[in-house]
């Protein structure tokens, strides 16, 4: 009786044993997955901004205008490449719904196009785009500094890292615009246009 019952005691430890085992092989096969995954885009961002895009707040959407004369709010510009771009419309969307995918896949590998190599760096074909009126939109992770100033093309086919100061201008940090990944490309322009939909409605119905 008394060996029976040691018996069911060493059986219970080794399957309890065995479910830990398992769980902790699990967890590193999901930390070296999502590292794998999010590899060339950690190297691309560095640690520091990969926080701020991760988890960054306030986070707002912007729209550009391919000249400093726009409407936005106190004619707040950016200066990209060289260009000083007027930000049109400034919208919070630090709670909207879809933001934490964006996060995510902003983080991701399989966002990037093609040509990002493992540091990085983009072969592009042919001369870099050059033109700072190709940027239509902008996505800012945090406030003042630190801060994440993402910009991209009206397609959102390509995107540029831009370091802002006090004063929320900005050069660009990237020699080259980024090109994208098409289902990334997608996702953004119907989050984009979700997003400016919604505050047109919202100011319609406050008029």
């Amino acid at each position: 009786m008394e060996n029976e019952s040691t018996s069911e005691r060493y059986s219970g430890t080794l399957l309890i044993v065995g479910i830990l085992v398992l769980a902790l092989g699990a967890a590193m096969f999901s930390w070296w997955f999502r590292a794998q995954a999010t590899r060339r885009a950690m190297t691309l961002w560095g640690a520091e901004r990969a926080v701020l895009i991760q988890s960054g707040k306030p986070v707002h959407a912007l729209r550009l205008a391919r000249s400093a004369d726009g409407d936005g709010p106190a004619n707040e510009s950016i200066v990209v490449q060289g260009r000083a771009l007027a930000i049109d419309e400034r919208i919070d969307i630090t709670r909207s719904g879809g933001l934490l995918h964006l996060r995510q896949a902003l983080l991701e590998d399989r966002s990037l196009g093609e040509g990002i190599d493992e540091q990085g760096n983009e072969e592009l074909g042919g001369e870099a785009e050059s033109d700072a009126s190709v940027w239509a939109y902008g996505l800012q992770f945090g406030e003042g500094e630190p801060a994440v100033l993402l910009v991209f093309s009206a397609t959102f086919d390509r995107m540029l890292l831009v370091e802002q100061d006090g004063n929320a201008r900005a050069t660009a940090v990237s020699s080259a615009p980024i090109s994208t990944a098409q289902p990334f490309a997608e996702g953004m322009t119907t989050f984009f246009a979700e997003q400016f939909d919604a505050s047109t409605a919202s100011d319609d119905r406050s008029e």
